[in-house]
């Protein structure tokens, strides 16, 4: 870290997701062409978000009605704990089926073959 909040990686700045993940959202940080994702889903399909974050394309996802199994993914416990407050609130508004987790886009995943009929990655590609 450069004590400012970013991370140098091989000549590459990234923001220290740990230092940023409660302001993450409030500095302007949206889901970018949701619209034309929920557009393109199939109906009731199950969805791996890798690279959650904080869990901005749960709330359009999941109210689409498109989406009946979410699975949001990151490597950042704090980016996860910002995703699991908009997981929590939209369970307590019934939806279900949402599950948050931790877990490395670089090694095998936890999960049996064939479980998602969809997988989503926004701005997760250059942090691998």
């Amino acid at each position: 870290s450069d004590g400012n909040g970013y991370t140098v990686n091989t000549g590459v700045e990234f923001e220290d997701y740990s230092k940023v993940s409660s302001t993450y959202d409030r500095s302007g940080r949206k889901a970018v062409c949701v619209d034309r994702i929920i557009e393109k889903l199939p109906n009731s399909c199950t969805l791996l978000d890798a690279g959650c974050g904080t869990g901005n394309y749960i709330v359009p996802l999941m109210n689409s009605s498109k989406v009946s199994s979410y699975t949001g993914l990151d490597i950042n416990e704090g980016m996860l704990r910002e995703a699991r407050k908009k997981a929590s609130l939209l369970q307590d508004k019934g939806l279900r089926n949402i599950r948050i987790v931790n877990g490395c886009l670089l090694e095998r995943l936890d999960f049996d073959r064939e479980v998602f009929d969809v997988v989503i990655l926004n701005q997760v590609l250059p942090h691998l």
